[in-house]
């Protein structure tokens, strides 16, 4: 019974709790930023209120801190998110999604048996042209994308 209770709390504290990811982030997002322990003692003091440390604060605390830090590096020119592979497609009514081509990229890797990525790009676009008729992975459509889906994970049965 003891440890069970024990458990739940430990759950609920990382449920609540800055996670070790997000200390890391807010560390190095201090470094980037040039911030001097009092600055950065003021910067998480304005979001919890009463707390210098980073470690008192809860998740979302963290996230608005990281977000914050995030807009003030980006400001500074010391911060630079890239976009995700894809994402200049945009949302395309009836065409794959970004995260649906990303999720076909990593399937074809698990079912390719080369290592280059040259060639692995090359096999899964000629994979692509023989099940939908397609030239580019851009110009698939969601209804391509389950037919993929379905002819890798039935590759990936075979290659056990």
């Amino acid at each position: 019974m003891q440890s069970t209770e024990h458990r739940t709390q430990n759950t609920d504290r990382r449920e609540t709790g800055i996670t070790k990811a997000q200390i890391k982030l807010i560390h190095t997002l201090k470094t980037k930023l040039g911030l001097s322990d009092d600055d950065y003692r003021l910067l998480v003091q304005g979001i919890h209120g009463f707390s210098s440390t980073s470690k008192d604060l809860t998740y979302n605390e963290a996230s608005k801190l990281i977000t914050d830090m995030k807009r003030m590096a980006h400001k500074a020119g010391t911060w630079t998110t890239r976009p995700k592979k894809y994402d200049n497609l945009g949302h395309r009514p009836g065409m794959a999604s970004p995260a649906q081509l990303r999720m076909v990229e990593v399937m074809w890797s698990q079912v390719s048996y080369t290592h280059d990525p040259a060639t692995r790009e090359s096999a899964l676009r000629k994979f692509i042209f023989r099940q939908c008729k397609k030239s580019a992975m851009e110009f698939l459509e969601g209804r391509d994308i389950s037919k993929l889906v379905r002819s890798m994970k039935a590759m990936k049965g075979q290659k056990r």
